[in-house]
């Protein structure tokens, strides 16, 4: 994932495949290998091949406020961290300055979400 990051531009759309990628090398979305930022026209948008069948290990994109980045949509992703140890990266789920983002059916599990700059709508079912 990180080198399909590297090699995307602005309104590109990455599709992930089904399956558990919360112990692979390189399937983590942090501020040093995140989407690029998309436009107010066009959205980049990253989604899984199928709803809730990708399984991410977290996200943490801790960008600063200098450097801040939006017009991203994540779409059927689920977040878990609950099983998995991550060294440094344990803990919870942080999207710091992130403008014009969204979450379309993204699951988050684990110890905490975080966001500065950025609102989450969170929507118990």
């Amino acid at each position: 994932m990180h080198k399909a990051f590297n090699k995307m531009t602005a309104g590109d759309t990455l599709i992930i495949a089904n399956g558990d990628w919360r112990n692979v090398e390189g399937m983590v979305i942090t501020w040093k290998h995140r989407p690029p930022s998309g436009t107010s026209q066009c959205f980049t948008t990253v989604l899984a091949e199928a709803d809730w069948e990708v399984k991410l290990p977290f996200i943490r994109i801790e960008t600063p406020t200098s450097k801040m980045n939006g017009y991203i949509v994540f779409r059927g992703i689920v977040f878990d961290n609950r099983y998995k140890s991550f060294g440094a990266m344990a803990g919870g789920h942080i999207c710091y300055n992130m403008h014009h983002s969204k979450f379309i059916r993204c699951g988050f599990f684990g110890t905490w979400i975080e966001s500065q700059h950025t609102y989450l709508w969170v929507r118990k079912q």
